[in-house]
């Protein structure tokens, strides 16, 4: 899914305290992004993609969680995981 940019020059609650459209679906993309992320799983199964330093992931095969650094996948310790 392509989560799209926030509106550009486009207040994003009017003075009737309304969102306006172009915020509403940004916020929407947004909201169905972070549900579609994929939090735990196998070893095989980690992501590929969307990957930020500080993503976790709960690694079923190794039995912990892991997160990643920005290059790898690391352990609790900062060694590789």
């Amino acid at each position: 899914m392509n989560l799209g940019t926030p509106p550009v020059n486009e207040q994003a609650v009017g003075f009737n305290g309304v969102l306006s459209t172009g915020w509403v679906q940004f916020l929407v993309n947004l909201y169905r992004v972070c549900l579609n992320q994929v939090e735990s799983g196998t070893t095989a199964q980690r992501p590929t993609k969307t990957l930020y330093t500080g993503r976790r992931y709960f690694d079923t095969t190794l039995g912990y969680p892991i997160w990643h650094n920005g290059t790898i996948w690391v352990k609790s310790d900062g060694t590789a995981a």
